[in-house]
């Protein structure tokens, strides 16, 4: 069975399946266990493939068998606007994790009743907008220095902004595409890579994607590049840099250091101040309190250190929240214990099998 020619497949939407994704002919022909000259054969219809090779390429392209027989090809996913200054091409990884989160809005959507969020009211002054930010948050310096560590702090801010309509995922592809971007329609969302093993910098990115939001633009970045390209850019990065670390936040927790004396307590300060080392020495920069040579020789030290990977809960509760985020994993519970969608429809959209859906129901209380 496995071995016999599907030649109903549509040529054009293998081709398509494997582009849509960026995924290069050698690895697509390796994966089907083919040359690539078949591979390419297949593409052109020329060649039919095996179900055995369409069920290797489809668990490549995270596609249903099915979709390889469409007689048209499908709808492309829209990408966000691409924000960074190095702008190589998306890995398959990314783009799964674009798939992903665009999947979740057209689910939420479906099943209605999502919360619209309304933005705090946008000032013109970089460190005004970031005030009216944290007060729309109730993100005062109190639950900011009593918080304990960026972890906890990110996880708070998740929890904030679900319960204003705005979901924050952790997806799994490489930091090195992009640390985060965020997608602007109804309902929002922003996703994170977990492949950046600092949480100061993922929280930064938070707030980054944060503005870029309630500026109502989808958009893929990194933020804290050196350089940038667009105006938007730089003012998402600035509304970061004073929500974190507001001015007088900062100076009252400087005292009278300065200079070296202040780099070097640059971890004890950021691990109150829940900001990455790198973002907070260019804030005593900017404040006057350091010289662009302490800056320099800090930064230096702290790029001779190993990374310490951030470390979390691995649990299928987590797991899920991470994945599908926490506003929406509660939009599908609410709606199966109303009975407006099934087990099956509702495990899809959270993207799990039966067992597991019900296990994480019941882990969250919900099932």
């Amino acid at each position: 069975m496995n071995s016999v020619s599907c030649t109903a497949t549509n040529p054009r939407v293998l081709s398509w399946a494997r582009e849509s994704l960026n995924v290069d002919v050698n690895r697509a022909a390796s994966k089907a266990l083919v040359s690539e000259e078949d591979l390419l054969a297949f593409e052109l219809g020329s060649k039919a493939p095996t179900l055995a090779q369409l069920r290797k390429l489809a668990e490549l392209y995270r596609q249903p068998i099915a979709t390889f027989f469409l007689q048209n090809v499908p709808i492309s996913v829209e990408r966000p606007r691409d924000f960074r200054l190095r702008r190589g091409p998306l890995s398959r990884e990314t783009l799964l994790s674009i798939r992903r989160a665009r999947a979740i809005q057209t689910f939420s959507k479906e099943l209605g009743e999502s919360l619209t969020p309304i933005y705090w009211v946008q000032d013109p002054d970089d460190a005004k907008n970031a005030i009216g930010a944290r007060e729309w948050l109730k993100f005062s310096e109190e639950n900011q220095l009593r918080l304990k560590d960026s972890r906890v702090t990110f996880n708070w801010l998740v929890s904030r902004l679900a319960s204003l309509g705005i979901d924050v995922l952790v997806h799994k592809y490489p930091s090195s595409d992009a640390k985060a971007y965020c997608l602007a329609e109804d309902p929002p969302l922003v996703v994170i890579s977990s492949n950046d093993p600092y949480m100061g910098s993922r929280l930064f990115s938070l707030l980054h994607e944060l503005c870029h939001l309630a500026n109502g633009s989808s958009g893929l970045c990194n933020p804290e590049e050196n350089l940038w390209d667009y105006e938007q850019e730089r003012q998402c990065d600035k509304f970061a840099t004073h929500f974190l670390m507001p001015e007088p936040l900062v100076r009252r927790l400087v005292g009278d250091s300065r200079g070296s004396e202040l780099t070097n307590r640059v971890d004890e300060l950021s691990a109150l101040i829940k900001s990455s080392k790198t973002a907070l020495l260019i804030r005593f920069e900017e404040l006057g309190l350091t010289s662009p040579e302490d800056t320099s020789i800090k930064m230096g030290e702290l790029r001779d250190r190993s990374p310490q990977k951030s470390r979390g809960s691995s649990s299928r509760k987590s797991n899920l929240l991470k994945d599908s985020g926490l506003r929406f994993s509660n939009q599908v519970f609410d709606a199966y214990t109303r009975d407006a969608v099934s087990a099956l429809n509702a495990s899809r959209m959270l993207n799990l099998n039966q067992g597991t859906f019900e296990e994480v129901g019941t882990q969250l209380g919900r099932i």
